[in-house]
């Protein structure tokens, strides 16, 4: 693990240029800018995309602005190089392992997880050499990134207490753990001529099998996009566990960075004090492919990483390397001869080498790229067929070694043919005597044909052992299968047991962090799964124990496929199975038993494949006809076997999917039913298992979901009785089992169903308890568990119903800690760039809650900076999706609350600029065909509050035609006809229906500026109920009053008395609005000053607030309204 530097001595002549170095860091920006144009097309989660586009645009920037000073490296360094994982005194030093030019290696023990690592650290020497801090980056993050067996992994990495680079790695076990080159040394030495791959030699062997592991990991880190550009056997270590690592990832780089330079513009150059080769910044001579020695700036590829395997297999198969050092030859020469390709073929060396081992590699370091292998797996391929005496692609063997191996292969039948072609022969001899001698001796004819009895009798005694053999041999190949097929079901069982432990553990399934464990766990039985249905599926004519096999095999796959999140591929196999079930039941042969462990197969795919649509949220219609035909299989299953728990269990899991998918459909009688078998089927589960909280919880989860369709039936008492038997179960499991989440998140769950279906019957303050009861459950277990969605999602749900219900019951200041808490809970997550839209529409929604809540409250300023923080991000996810109607809806009614409370002039202005932006936007979405209520009445809340803001301008003009937009929307929207009818109605002279209605058509009048009926009608509403007046939230004083002052400002005498007797009747209605104000504001003053500062600026009041305009109101309407103004302003002075 030795890394070499080129001096760092600053009279040393070798010393590198701040130009020169400057010009380095710019081409290593223009890399990584190359980078993050590949990163931005690459999908999300995929490894190498880990540097932000953002890091590389703020150090493009900063090196754009930089002067030439060679700091310029490490300004480049504090960006790119970021602690992981603590200090340097995280890590206790025990003893050096190795040391290179550049760097140390030590074994270190980890204080924080008491563990043994390796520590490499950038020596002294070199810590102030930017290129050398810049290698020793780039090796530390590229292993980071590659994650496979052939690589050892990263742990963290940091700075040590000088200042000076570390990271750690894994601890390489064993003592004896070295180089593929001391391996090869050692190999050759002991046995200078090495045999053939025929003569089974271990150790031969065992080096080939290095090399192909070799390929196998470059071939890995080239589909990542990686190239070492450094192999070479030294940088090969070979474990005591088996074992094969490719390290020094020092002069690694990516495959779409740009091209760097050859030699001639080298400055890295030192000598690797174990092979004297000269190590430069493009890789090692004698191992460096001849393109990475070029002075023309040739970028290097995957090829050049092959060329350098087929040195690491030259030293194999020789034990030398293909070129001489730096000590036989100049460097000069030595490039020459790379380029050239001037190198001696393997088996001039040896001449015992096998020929395909070195076409292989003469193959691999050809000096033409194009001609090399493609890939490295293709490398390792024919290495591997080359071990196993099989053709290979890079050579085209000669006939006679192609006979030798079917010689090899078939002597039995080749010994067979040489006895036939014999006795033919003999035959054909002694017909010939026989007619020679014309008949003679034909007593010794008789003897030869005794002695032929003789031997047929002998030949069929041979038979009849041949006969046994077989027989023997039969029964000893059926022994074979049988053990082999229980040693199949054996390993069959043993990964089961393994899966059935991942899936069942609640730290692996419920908590974020540990599902990349989880599903690297799950990965083993994936595939293990996958290779026994592949086998299974070459059958040309399976039988019906094959075919079980098969379905079992396509079972567990799809049930491992469902664990790890792939509902697509799981639906394939279930169908799959379910095939293979049809096919197998249309066997008229098969016995009771059989027939029913395919019926079950059957029902139970469809149950799983019900709760799978289910858990995704996906296709209501499909959940429905798999809990279908689950529910009807299995209840048959069950008529015929009523002990059989595995039945039981899945048919009362049926019927309680099918329940609650029917609920989901509206089809509430006919869930009620099926609820109603599934509480009965699971408690006969309880019966026969009494001890099993899993089913008892099950029972609670559908007594829960009963209650809920109950309350939706009006059948309040027994859904108040099942949810309440709910609690007991939940209670009495979350108290028995302390240490189980789950079943503290079920208990807290319940306790939230009930506080809804309390609120669902009016008990208002019982629901609230019951909130409040659920939000500090869930909050201890976030505490316990802060990386679980579960409970994180189950708090937010709480949170929500918890100030909902606040509001309600008109306690601003009691919800504003748990909206707070609400935000802050989704904050974390809703504000990285990397988060999904839904989380930060969440947010977004939260946040906004946040901003009313204060508003009730009474807290503007903040309600205000809230709504300001908020803005931008409605405006990003409306920009992400464009014709989403929530976003539109919250970026509309964000711009009206900034825009509520401008005074300044430059303030309204602004506000009206900011609300026109999205004036055409709303008004396009309102006269869509398919436009809802909701459409037309956001457009039409704009434009009021467009209209009012111009309006505070004194550009009466503008808001009289955007108040005349409002009324052709209003007129347009058939929804709004009945009331525009209405209104035509009482205007005329007819009375409301009530005095709701009243309220409504007065609050409609004062919206399409027919004041002086707005005003007749609150008039009337507050005479006969004087306690309307009192709502501070409703305003009901308020919005009289502004219909009154505008109908007397309309008249052209301000002293005729219809004008004076309007605004007498609105000074009254202030007066007592101002006293409400005032009485609430002794609790609440911040909520006092929020309801009555707007009156400074409303329009509505210009004509006697402003001293210009009372002036020509008669003398004592002008005192009158003077001493309210001075009353007004002392209030909101007291109240701020």
């Amino acid at each position: 693990m030795s890394d070499n530097r080129a001096s760092t001595d600053p009279s040393a002549s070798n010393r590198i240029p701040d130009d020169f170095l400057k010009q380095k860091v710019f081409e290593t920006c223009e890399r990584l800018q190359s980078n993050w144009t590949a990163v931005s097309e690459k999908p999300a989660g995929d490894p190498s995309t880990h540097v932000s586009p953002a890091m590389h645009r703020k150090l493009l920037a900063e090196l754009n602005l930089a002067g030439p000073d060679s700091s310029i490296a490490d300004s480049c360094e504090i960006h790119l190089w970021k602690e992981t994982g603590g200090g340097a005194d995280r890590f206790e030093i025990v003893r050096p392992l190795a040391s290179g030019g550049m760097g140390l290696v030590s074994e270190a023990i980890d204080r924080e997880f008491d563990r043994r690592v390796a520590l490499k650290e950038i020596l002294p020497a070199g810590a102030n050499d930017p290129a050398y801090r810049m290698r020793f980056q780039t090796e530390a993050e590229i292993t980071a990134r590659l994650d496979h067996p052939g690589i050892v992994p990263v742990y963290c990495r940091g700075r040590l207490t000088d200042g000076r680079l570390f990271y750690t790695m894994r601890l390489i076990a064993g003592e004896q753990t070295g180089t593929l080159k001391q391996a090869i040394e050692a190999f050759h030495t002991a046995t200078p001529t090495p045999p053939s791959p025929g003569g089974r030699d271990l150790a031969w062997r065992g080096l080939i099998r290095r090399v192909i592991d070799v390929c196998n990991t470059m071939a890995y880190a080239h589909r990542e996009g990686v190239l070492h550009r450094d192999l070479k056997p030294s940088n090969i270590l070979l474990g005591s566990a088996g074992e094969t690592l490719v390290v020094d990832w020092g002069l690694a780089r990516f495959v779409h960075e740009a091209p760097v330079t050859g030699v001639g513009g080298l400055w890295t150059g030192s000598t690797d004090p174990q092979t004297t080769q000269l190590t430069v910044g493009v890789g090692t001579i004698g191992h460096a492919a001849p393109e990475q020695l070029q002075g023309d700036g040739m970028l290097a590829s995957t090829s050049s990483d092959i060329y350098s395997l087929g040195t690491i297999l030259y030293a194999v198969l020789t034990g030398r390397n293909p070129f001489p050092s730096r000590k036989e030859l100049e460097l000069e020469e030595l490039m020459g001869r790379v380029r050239s390709g001037d190198f001696l073929p393997p088996r001039v060396v040896n001449p015992t080498i096998d020929p395909a081992l070195e076409a292989i590699c003469l193959k691999a370091m050809d000096r033409d790229p194009s001609q090399r292998y493609r890939q490295a797996s293709e490398l390792a391929t024919d290495l591997e067929r080359a071990l196993a005496d099989e053709p290979i692609a890079a050579w085209r063997e000669p006939w006679s070694r192609s006979v030798r191996r079917w010689s090899g292969r078939h002597r039995t039948l080749l010994t067979a043919g040489t006895v036939s072609l014999t006795l033919l022969s003999l035959g054909l001899g002694a017909l010939t005597l026989v007619q020679a001698k014309n008949r003679i001796a034909l007593t010794r004819e008789g003897d030869r044909l005794r002695e032929a009895v003789a031997q047929a009798t002998r030949e069929r005694a041979r038979a009849e052992e041949l006969r046994q053999l077989a027989e023997d041999q039969t029964q000893i190949a059926e022994e074979q299968r049988e053990n082999a097929r229980t040693g199949e079901q054996l390993a069959i069982n043993a990964v089961d047991q393994f899966r059935l432990l991942v899936s069942g553990s609640w730290q692996l399934s419920t908590r974020p962090e540990m599902t990349p464990l989880r599903n690297a766990l799950l990965n083993s039985p994936l595939e293990f799964y996958r290779e026994l249905r592949n086998r299974l599926l070459k059958e040309d004519e399976p039988s019906l124990e094959h075919l079980a096999r098969l379905r079992d095999a396509t079972r567990d796959l799809a049930s491992v496929q469902l664990q790890m999140g792939d509902l697509g591929e799981a639906q394939q196999l279930y169908e799959s199975v379910l095939a293979l079930c049809d096919k197998a039941l249309e066997d008229r042969s098969l016995d009771p038993a059989e027939t029913f462990d395919w019926q079950y197969a059957r029902a139970s795919s469809h149950h799983t494949m019900g709760f799978a649509l289910k858990m995704a949220d996906n296709d209501l219609a499909h959940q429905l006809t798999e809990f279908t035909l689950a529910v009807d299989s299995l209840q048959e299953l069950f008529k015929n076997s009523p002990t059989n728990f595995q039945v039981l269990s899945e048919l009362a899991g049926s019927h309680f999917g099918l329940g609650h998918t029917l609920s989901s459909l509206n089809r509430l009688p006919e869930a009620r039913t099926h609820f109603e078998t599934a509480i009965r089927l699971q408690q006969q589960l309880i019966e026969q298992q009494p001890n099993g909280p899993q089913h008892r919880r099950q029972l609670a989860n559908i007594l829960a979901n009963s209650s809920l369709v109950l309350n939706r039936l009006d059948d309040s008492a027994a859904a108040s009785e099942q949810m309440q038997r709910a609690d007991a179960i939940f209670g009495e499991l979350g108290d028995n089992h302390p240490d189980n989440p789950d079943f503290r998140h079920r208990q807290t769950a319940n306790r939230f169903n009930t506080g809804l279906a309390l609120k669902s019957e009016g008990k208002q303050q019982e629901a609230l308890e019951a909130f409040q009861d659920a939000v500090e459950s869930w909050r201890r277990l976030v505490q316990e568990f802060p990386q679980s969605n579960q409970f994180q999602y189950g708090l937010r749900l709480a949170l929500r119903a918890l100030v909902a219900q606040l509001q309600q019951q008109n306690q601003p200041a009691q919800a504003l800690p748990y909206i707070r808490q609400l935000v802050e809970l989704a904050r974390p997550n809703a504000t990285k760039n990397t988060a999904l839209v839904e989380t930060r529409g969440q947010f977004l929604e939260d946040f906004h809650i946040l901003g009313h809540v204060l508003q009730q409250a009474g807290q503007l300023p903040e309600a205000l900076a809230v709504f300001r923080d908020a803005q931008p991000l409605a405006t990003s996810l409306l920009e992400e999706q464009p014709g989403e109607r929530r976003w539109i809806y919250q970026d509309i009614e964000l711009r009206i609350h900034n825009s509520a409370y401008a005074i300044d002039p430059a303030d309204l202005r602004a506000a009206v600029d900011r609300l026109e932006v999205r004036r055409d936007l709303a008004r396009d979405l309102s006269e869509q065909p398919e436009a809802s209520a909701s459409d037309r009445q956001v457009y039409r809340n704009l434009l009021s509050v467009i209209a009012t803001v111009q309006e505070r301008l004194g550009d009466n003009q503008q808001s009289e035609s955007t108040w005349q937009a409002f009324r052709e929307s209003e007129e347009r929207d058939p929804k709004a006809h009945p009331l525009i009818a209405r209104l035509r109605e009482v205007g005329a002279g007819a009375e409301p229906n009530d005095q709701n209605e009243r309220l409504d058509l007065a609050r409609a009048s004062l919206r399409r500026h027919d004041f002086q009926l707005a005003a007749r009608l609150y008039a009337t509403a507050l005479q006969i109920d004087p306690a309307l007046a009192a709502d501070r939230q409703a305003r009901h004083c308020y919005q009289a009053a502004q219909a009154a002052l505008r109908t007397a400002a309309a008249f052209p005498d301000p002293a005729a008395e219809p004008a004076r007797a309007h605004r007498a009747q609105a000074l009254r209605w202030l007066r007592e609005e101002l006293q409400g104000w005032r009485e609430f504001a002794q609790n609440n003053p911040a909520a006092g000053f929020a309801g009555v500062v707007e009156w400074r600026t409303d329009p509505a009041f210009a004509s006697v607030r402003s001293p210009d305009r009372r002036a020509h109101l008669p003398s004592d309407e002008k005192s009158a309204w003077e001493e309210f103004f001075a009353q007004v302003d002392q209030f909101l002075r007291s109240a701020q």
